[in-house]
């Protein structure tokens, strides 16, 4: 990959090997976050609802023990 020097907060590492493990991780931790996406809309499509509703239904049945039919 190309360093496009921008840097604003001067976190790039110095050392080359580390900054090939820096890119590294960023690219695994990337690949790693389209997973949960991916996972999300499966959820969606299966359960023809948003993961905000989801979530919602969840906390009040469990969090707050409110029961629905």
């Amino acid at each position: 990959m190309e360093d496009l020097g921008f840097d604003p907060l001067d976190i790039k590492p110095k050392d080359t090997y580390e900054f090939e493990l820096m890119q590294v991780k960023e690219l695994q931790n990337g690949r790693l976050a389209m997973l949960a996406v991916a996972g999300m809309v499966a959820q969606e499509l299966v359960t023809n609802e948003g993961i905000a509703q989801e979530f919602i239904i969840w906390s009040l049945q469990n969090v707050f023990k409110l029961e629905f039919s």
